[in-house]
């Protein structure tokens, strides 16, 4: 036995349940409905497509307008709209990934990334170069003395090899090894 509960519209917002044993518990279901997000995806799997990398990393949103332009053109040749699968046709609401969509548009051009434009003007490819340009920027914040010696020091051995005991070492320069300066009869020689 279930009731519908309904807002002031009379649109049915969830059902009332009785329990089928004849008490007069009552319970709450949960709406079907689902509130959509459209900001960037924070999904920990895998990207799957190039747009769902995008998306996943905030440089384009879900549901963006794109267009088909070959070369540039002043007319869209195909229109659509970004989702985690592909772009959404808005002629058919078919889902195609980029070459599909390219193939959809009619075009032979065989570059939909270059061809394939935001609202704003960026191509998809603009958009790649901006998340790898975002990657590789974070990579090389330290100066480079600081990525030579962070190399050294996690490529080098911080115990000598021949005694296996730490203290004032010398680097090999060839190799992780290093070396107390007695250990390798050079105490008497200045560096």
């Amino acid at each position: 036995l279930s009731t519908n509960f309904l807002s002031k519209k009379g649109k049915a917002l969830g059902k009332v349940r009785k329990s089928s044993d004849g008490r007069n518990v009552n319970r709450v279901l949960r709406s079907s409905k689902r509130i959509r997000q459209t900001g960037p995806s924070t999904s920990s799997q895998v990207p799957r497509t190039v747009l769902s990398w995008l998306i996943d990393n905030g440089v384009v949103l879900p549901r963006d307008k794109v267009q088909y332009r070959c070369k540039r053109s002043v007319k869209p040749m195909a229109e659509g709209r970004i989702t985690r699968e592909g772009i959404k046709c808005t002629c058919c609401q078919t889902v195609f990934t980029l070459s599909g969509f390219e193939a959809h548009a009619g075009s032979s051009c065989h570059r939909p990334a270059a061809n394939i434009l935001l609202e704003d003007g960026r191509s998809l490819v603009e958009c790649q170069m901006q998340m790898i340009n975002k990657n590789s920027q974070r990579f090389s914040t330290e100066s480079p003395d600081e990525k030579r010696r962070d190399k050294h020091e996690r490529w080098n051995d911080h115990i000598c090899s021949v005694c296996h005991y730490g203290g004032e070492l010398i680097l090999c320069d060839q190799c992780p090894s290093s070396f107390h300066a007695s250990c390798l009869n050079l105490q008497d020689r200045k560096s």
